[in-house]
């Protein structure tokens, strides 16, 4: 299955639910769900968002998975999920200076839904 059937196929069923987005323990962002799609590497959310439509564009994930029990959906950004956890990938990976990262980089995003 395509990453965007996946990514549809989670999220089309809570349209017009109200979401959060948690990275870290922490609430980025909150609204209502109106429509989900891609547009390039990104997953581009429309929400509502006090009155107001505004679009969250996110970095596609490494790996996406949905907790039931939980009512959210996890995207994985860390890089053990990158590597596959295969100790000389994490070691090429660790071994790349950046300077600049997204606030995504080695983190986890969860999403819940109501």
């Amino acid at each position: 299955m395509y990453i965007k059937e996946q990514i549809e196929g989670i999220f089309l069923p809570h349209l017009q639910n109200n979401i959060n987005f948690i990275l870290n323990d922490k609430k980025i962002k909150t609204g209502k769900l109106l429509l989900v799609s891609h547009k390039g590497p990104y997953v581009s959310f429309v929400l509502n968002i006090n009155k107001a439509v505004k679009n969250y564009e996110i970095p596609y994930p490494f790996l996406i998975e949905k907790i039931s029990n939980d009512s959210s959906i996890i995207f994985d950004y860390s890089i053990e999920t990158l590597s596959n956890n295969n100790y000389n990938t994490l070691k090429l990976l660790d071994a790349f200076e950046v300077n600049k990262t997204s606030k995504f980089y080695n983190k986890i995003l969860k999403i819940q839904y109501n």
